[in-house]
């Protein structure tokens, strides 16, 4: 009797406390959600284009307008964030039974027995 390997699929979402339609107009401007820290505005969470800038995580609000003054930024809302990720495990319980968080910023799926449905593993 041959057993099968389970197999999960994580899906790693290390923008998604950008994703806001606030911010969503200029594309080209980089973004930055914040929150506070020691007193301090920083910098928690960055787009690709505030990266090019050199821009860092843990960087102080002030810091990061020095070196970008047209940076847009969000307040980190964790309540929110939280909130938006129970709603996709939620959704993602559509194509598994077993979804959860991986915490912090992911979402785990256990796709054993239903790769076929997408082509195999290569095309999902």
């Amino acid at each position: 009797m041959a057993t099968s390997a389970t197999l999960y699929l994580s899906l790693y979402l290390p923008f998604l406390p950008l994703e806001r339609s606030a911010l969503a107009p200029d594309l080209a401007k980089p973004r930055a959600a914040l929150r506070k820290e020691k007193g301090a505005q920083r910098l928690f969470c960055l787009d690709p284009v505030a990266q090019r800038f050199g821009l860092q995580k843990g960087m102080s609000l002030t810091d990061a307008r020095a070196i970008a003054p047209d940076l847009l930024v969000i307040e980190h809302d964790p309540h929110a964030f939280q909130k938006k990720l129970i709603a996709m495990v939620d959704w993602c319980r559509r194509f598994t039974p077993l979804a959860a968080l991986d915490a912090p910023d992911g979402v785990m799926l256990d796709i054993t027995g239903v790769t076929h449905l997408f082509g195999g593993v290569p095309a999902l």
